[in-house]
């Protein structure tokens, strides 16, 4: 049985992700000697809390407690503006799609309330440093002139506005050809139980 790691993450509108989809195309279409493992479709997401795998006894208490967390919260919109690269984008080993200041300002305070409200129930910090972007591809040669110029190309597209009506509890499992997300739960923000 291949093992599950658990994350927490938000989802964009299906318009953004179409136009997402269509980034991807243009940039595999123009990079014909650039070989990019893309992020399918489906599986582009920003995700807020990494929590690894899970023993099934901590799925309730945690569920619980985003349930918690949600219920004082209303939806809200972020704007999905630009691509980039990291850890440069002449030395690119992944590339994203970007969030706007505010978009990621909002949703760097949401990430803290999670981390606070899962700290009571044992989950550390995350290591890793919150990134508001949403992940495309990851390029198979770090300096490349033709992917430096669709950076720079695309360093300013707008791709759109999502409304954010929840946070969505995922299990990631890896077979030989892709990662695979199952949705574990949905937390409707602003609902009570």
């Amino acid at each position: 049985m291949i093992a599950e790691r658990y994350f927490i993450a938000i989802e964009l509108s299906i318009a953004v992700a179409e136009q997402l989809m269509a980034l991807q195309v243009e940039m595999r279409d123009s990079l014909t000697t650039q070989q990019v493992r893309w992020v399918h479709p489906e599986n582009v997401h920003l995700t807020l809390k990494h929590l690894g795998a899970l023993d099934e006894a901590i799925l309730e208490p945690l569920q619980e407690r985003m349930n918690l967390l949600v219920e004082p919260l209303f939806p809200f919109q972020v704007e999905c503006t630009g691509v980039g690269a990291d850890p440069t984008p002449q030395h690119a080993r992944r590339i994203w799609a970007m969030l706007d200041k505010g978009s990621g300002d909002v949703l760097d305070l949401l990430r803290r309330a999670l981390e606070k409200e899962l700290g009571q129930l044992g989950f550390g910090a995350d290591e890793r440093p919150f990134w508001p972007g949403l992940l495309l591809g990851r390029p198979q040669r770090a300096s490349d002139p033709a992917l430096l110029g669709e950076l720079e190309l695309h360093a300013q597209r707008r791709f759109g506005a999502s409304t954010i009506k929840d946070m969505v509890l995922f299990a990631a499992s890896q077979d030989q050809e892709r990662t695979r997300y199952r949705v574990v739960n949905r937390f409707e923000l602003g609902k009570t139980q």
